[in-house]
């Protein structure tokens, strides 16, 4: 990876690095994101590289944080299973 877009990865993995409690897993997301701009980057648009990466790591980021969010609200069978356990015994001891 070139220095000059290693210094683009760095700069958006700062706009997050306090959001995230795993900042090793917020760096290669960024770089898939990056990875991604390169494989996807169109010359013929007008767009530098540079911008178009910027753009598609901090998306790459967001989804991120938006995937740990909705698997964060997952509840599993087992989950419940046990929280209804434990309220029939609560009633059952009253």
């Amino acid at each position: 990876m070139g220095r000059k877009y290693a210094v683009i990865l760095y700069q958006e993995f700062k706009k997050y690095y306090a959001n995230c409690v795993d900042q090793d897993d917020l760096i290669s997301v960024g770089t898939i994101g990056l990875i991604k701009a390169i494989n996807t980057f169109n010359v013929g648009k007008g767009a530098r590289l540079a911008t178009y990466a910027a753009r598609c790591i901090d998306n790459e980021i967001l989804m991120y944080f938006r995937n740990q969010k909705k698997t964060a609200q997952d509840v599993s069978m087992s989950d419940l299973t046990l929280f209804w356990g434990t309220v029939n015994e609560i009633k059952s001891r009253q």
